[in-house]
């Protein structure tokens, strides 16, 4: 497992950043709430970023 996002083939696909988790397509700052609790991959991928750690649900956090 790499906690690297975007490298080797199992990396983390649910992190807990706004630039990944939430759409590309304009979102009212309520609209955006709905895309915290989502159980979906990330909509977009931040290729290098490190996570951190996981929560107690096994999601990731930027470093």
């Amino acid at each position: 497992m790499s906690y690297v996002v975007g490298f080797g083939e199992r990396y983390p696909t649910h992190v807990h950043h706004r630039g990944t988790s939430v759409s590309m397509n304009k979102e009212s700052c309520k609209g955006g709430w709905r895309w915290k609790e989502s159980k979906m991959h990330n909509l977009n991928i931040i290729q290098g970023a490190m996570a951190a750690a996981t929560d107690k649900d096994d999601w990731f956090y930027l470093l």
